[in-house]
């Protein structure tokens, strides 16, 4: 990735000048300062107690979640099949009485 190059290059040809370019890097200054204070805030959240307490919790309602429908799916098709296995011999015991 490259760096954007952030050199702003001006002429300083008066202390009104000087003063002026003081102020706008301090403003730039506290803008990062503040961006920083930003993300270290959100770090601080995303690992406390509490938020991965909650996603945790959230990972184990969701697998629990996904492992009873695939059992209840599971079931229902075993279910079918059986009724299948259940209706071909009671064919063939049909059949065979017919016989």
């Amino acid at each position: 990735m490259k760096i954007k190059s952030r050199t702003n290059i001006r002429k300083i040809g008066s202390l009104n000048d000087l003063h002026s370019e003081k102020l706008r890097l301090k403003g730039e200054l506290l803008r990062t300062e503040e961006g920083i204070t930003s993300n270290y805030h959100q770090i601080l959240d995303a690992f406390s107690f509490h938020n991965i307490l909650n996603t945790v919790t959230q990972d184990i309602a969701i697998a629990t979640n996904a492992f009873s429908k695939a059992f209840s799916f599971g079931k229902t098709l075993l279910g079918k099949v059986k009724k299948k296995k259940k209706k071909r011999s009671n064919l063939s015991d049909l059949e065979e009485t017919k016989i």
